[in-house]
């Protein structure tokens, strides 16, 4: 008999073939240790990868991968941006439990354990996130500065702190899909801008602290135009109306 799906995880993919090896062999451990523990060998995490327009091996590595793990899959955005190939793959999600992290082997796969396990064990939680900013994080230190200054400015214009502005490490209730797919940013804007629809909507919200790591292959972030779009998104939020039929 098949086992119910606990959570669904979306992983965005753009030229990331240098990245993949080495984060399929953290998937295999992971599912692996699963198994191994009594307390977890129930919970099924199924991936659904998004090739955002690869022009290198990554959608044949993906392809290869979900080959083998029928659970998984691989489909294409044919619109360009990192917003835009998440909420592809979210309309493709039905498990009570939907999340989303990077294919760079920044985020450890296996804290997809704690993020579930505070979620499941808390019925208001609406969404639980996965804190970069601790003192293991190996963030470049212009990032982390930047961070910091996001979550200073959310402070001032939202009046709620957080530990992290723009982790892209979640897990959230399939509940909040339809005002997620909502979301008008589809660069990597999309990360701080449900974190301000968050706020502004009183969602329930926790934090998992992570150990984030160093990334593979070389960064998609441009610490300039995207900064300036984040900074943007901060103080543009509470202006945008969404349509709530």
């Amino acid at each position: 008999m098949q086992r119910p799906i606990n959570a669904q995880i979306i992983v965005p993919c753009l030229n990331e073939e240098i990245s993949i090896p080495a984060f399929l062999n953290e998937l295999e451990n992971f599912r692996r240790q699963l198994l191994l523990n009594p307390q977890t060998m129930n919970l099924v995490f199924d991936f659904i990868f998004v090739d955002n327009g690869s022009t290198d091996r990554s959608h044949a590595l993906l392809s290869q991968h979900c080959l083998a793990y029928p659970n998984d899959r691989i489909i294409v955005c044919l619109g360009k941006g990192y917003g835009r190939a998440l909420k592809e793959g979210f309309k493709q999600a039905s498990a009570q439990f939907v999340g989303f992290l990077d294919l760079d082997c920044t985020y450890p796969i296996k804290s997809l354990v704690d993020l579930h396990s505070q979620i499941s064990l808390n019925p208001e939680l609406d969404v639980i996130i996965a804190n970069r900013m601790t003192k293991w994080s190996k963030m470049p230190p212009l990032r982390a500065l930047g961070n910091w200054i996001y979550i200073f400015l959310i402070a001032l214009v939202y009046r709620k702190k957080l530990k992290d502005a723009c982790s892209g490490m979640r897990l959230f209730r399939s509940r909040l899909l339809t005002t997620v797919l909502k979301l008008e940013n589809n660069g990597l804007g999309f990360s701080i801008e449900m974190t301000c629809r968050m706020l502004l909507e009183n969602w329930a919200y926790q934090f998992v602290d992570i150990i984030y790591n160093e990334r593979s292959g070389p960064s998609k972030l441009n610490i300039v135009t995207d900064g300036f779009s984040f900074l943007n998104q901060i103080f543009n939020s509470k202006r945008i109306q969404y349509d709530k039929t």
